[in-house]
């Protein structure tokens, strides 16, 4: 009798040990039932932790912000050796590297809070320490720390959570995803040396939309076109994109394209576009350097959990991706590098930096809702209004581009530009 109660008593103890340690991990995000994000130095505690955790994980600075907080990011790799120097890790790493970067306007904060939660998958729950067999992966928690932290309820009036977000641009007001050409923000001075040294394969970025209602919770957006080498392009076109959003919509999320309207007056029934991102976003930066990117959109009226969870499946599908295509996502890159070279390294051909688009579309069906005008005493036109009735457009997308040789910027991509991601 005295070991059958002894051995309750140890159950009850390894119990309550396994307990604790599940409710240890809890992230903010969970704790406050899905609708809050943590602040900065609660999210640096989280991936302190998580590098402390583990032998496979280093939490690094790389740069200070005005307002003088630390840009971090989290290495995470079964390559990487626990105090060795940063400079020995690059060496060192033979599976492709995946930059994750969250926060660049930090008002739209999912990617931070779906961070965490796969973190912990990778290196507390292990459920998920596979992918660490194939691939490194860099997490920067908060890009846009400064305007994390000038936090409200009230920065993004019309989007769906969480309870208090951080604002779109630096404590310069500098919006840094207009910035990777020109540089003139100190965050992304850091970023682009903390780019150069690790030379990443694979950049996922990771967004909140504040444009069209429409049904999908998620929706991405790759460069493909004549700003990037013509196999990446057709790589992720082919590829990717057919397992992203097999792997996303698997996972219980409606996820398309991230649309541009073709005229803003007329709505879906006016056309959707498709534009060549130009080097001052990521993805058009990315794209002169020939790595492929993915640009992460949430719909900002879906709850935040729902916008939390589609990030996470986005990230999970992609990496799951990458995984089972290591090698050959090494090897393209290689290619492009090379044959950029020769292409452009001589005096007859021009890197493109401008493009145009043809009238040629083809018809997609797109889950949007019904619509109606109606007239807007504040502009003095009409304002787009939509109902909460579900409606399949079938929609013409305009995505055929060609190289403006006269380099002739048009007035829509500067329109675009400067309203959207």
């Amino acid at each position: 009798m005295k070991d059958f109660f002894f051995y309750i008593l140890i159950s009850m103890a390894c119990s309550n040990s396994f307990a604790q340690k599940d409710f240890d991990w809890e992230t903010s995000f969970e704790k406050s039932g899905f609708i809050s994000t943590p602040d900065y130095e609660q999210t640096m505690a989280y991936f302190q932790r998580l590098a402390d955790s583990s032998e496979f994980a280093d939490f690094f600075t790389f740069g200070i912000s005005p307002q003088k907080r630390e840009l971090k990011y989290l290495l995470v790799s079964k390559e990487n050796e626990k105090g060795i120097q940063t400079e020995m890790k690059v060496k060192k790493l033979s599976g492709p590297v995946v930059l994750v970067i969250n926060g660049i306007h930090s008002g739209e904060i999912e990617g931070k809070d779906a961070s965490m939660l796969l973190l912990r998958e990778l290196l507390v729950t292990k459920e998920k320490e596979y992918l660490l067999e194939g691939i490194n992966i860099i997490v920067v928690p908060i890009f846009n720390v400064d305007g994390h932290e000038r936090k409200s309820k009230y920065n993004r009036i019309n989007q769906n959570g969480p309870e208090e977000m951080g604002w779109r641009t630096t404590a310069q007001n500098l919006n840094l995803n207009r910035d990777w050409m020109k540089a003139d923000a100190p965050e992304m001075r850091a970023m682009l040396k903390l780019v150069n040294e690790w030379n990443p394969d694979f950049i996922i970025d990771t967004h909140t939309t504040d444009g069209a209602d429409y049904q999908y919770t998620v929706t991405y957006s790759l460069e493909w076109s004549k700003n990037i080498y013509h196999q990446t392009g057709q790589w992720l076109k082919e590829n990717f994109v057919p397992y992203l959003e097999r792997g996303v919509e698997d996972k219980g999320y409606l996820v398309a394209p991230y649309i541009y309207l073709k005229e803003w007056n007329r709505g879906l029934d006016g056309g959707l576009v498709y534009w060549p991102a130009t080097p001052r976003f990521s993805t058009g930066y990315f794209a002169l350097q020939n790595r492929p990117s993915l640009l992460i959109e949430t719909h900002m009226i879906k709850p935040y959990r729902d916008r939390v969870y589609s990030t996470k499946a986005m990230f999970e599908t992609t990496l799951d991706f990458i995984y089972s295509n290591a090698r050959s996502l090494i090897n393209l890159n290689k290619e492009a590098d090379e044959q950029s070279t020769k292409m452009y390294g001589g005096e007859e051909n021009y890197l493109p930096l401008a493009y145009d688009r043809s009238e040629k579309y083809e018809l997609i069906n797109f889950k949007g809702y019904e619509y109606y005008w109606e007239p807007s005493y504040i502009s003095g036109t009409e304002k787009l209004v939509y109902t909460n009735s579900k409606k399949d457009f079938y929609s013409p997308v305009f995505s055929d581009h060609f190289v403006d040789k006269q380099d002739k910027q048009k007035n829509r991509y500067i329109f675009y530009e400067f309203y959207l991601i």
